[in-house]
């Protein structure tokens, strides 16, 4: 499974990340991320604090720092970072927190810069009623637009949400009939309404810049 999940993060992020050197890896856990960035050239470094993870890391032959993340930018001189990345990490923070980190990403990441925080997406509510509350790490859930308001705020420009990983296997499926009544098309409408709302993408991600 974790070989899938970061073949999916390759997918989603490697090839904005590629361009945006050197990335921070914010939470970055056992390394895998790290690992596969340095694999591609693409020079990275990461802070978690977790010990046992970290060593797990460090044994991946990657940069990685023990210790608190805002602590570690606070020390990262202004404007000195290509891209920061957080998977799956914000929603297990403070709100203050979450605040403080977004403030001093912006402030740390050089002109261009790329911010991509990814996290688990409350709008899509079987998200709220399954796996997010099976987490009892998890502090509060972001709701997509709020986290966009809040990068916005802090300055950061070309604000953007990317959605992931629907939950289709929750999904209600369309009645396909070519001979069916006209009102079909309504039914249809709604199956397609309540698949967003309630077994819409599973995961999200802000992906900010910068100004020039």
């Amino acid at each position: 499974e974790a070989d899938v999940i970061l073949a999916e993060l390759k997918f989603r992020y490697f090839d904005l990340l590629r361009a945006h050197a050197p990335v921070l890896d914010v939470g970055c856990g056992r390394g895998e991320l790290l690992a596969a960035l340095v694999e591609e050239g693409i020079e990275a470094t990461g802070v978690d604090s977790d010990a046992e993870m970290v060593t797990e890391a460090l044994e991946r032959g990657v940069t990685v720092q023990l210790g608190d993340a805002l602590a570690y930018l606070r020390a990262v001189p202004q404007q000195s970072l290509g891209a920061v990345v957080a998977v799956q990490v914000l929603e297990h923070l403070p709100f203050d927190a979450v605040l403080e980190l977004i403030e001093l990403v912006r402030s740390r990441l050089r002109p261009g810069g790329l911010f991509v925080a990814e996290t688990p997406n409350p709008a899509s509510l079987v998200v709220l009623g399954n796996s997010y509350i099976l987490d009892p790490t998890h502090v509060r859930p972001l709701h997509p637009s709020l986290l966009a308001f809040l990068c916005e705020t802090a300055g950061f420009r070309d604000v953007r949400l990317s959605f992931w990983a629907p939950a289709e296997d929750y999904q209600l499926k369309p009645i396909d009939d070519p001979d069916a009544p006209p009102w079909v098309a309504h039914i249809n409408a709604a199956f397609a309404q309540l698949n967003q709302v309630l077994f819409g993408p599973q995961d999200y991600a802000v992906i900010a810049i910068t100004p020039p």
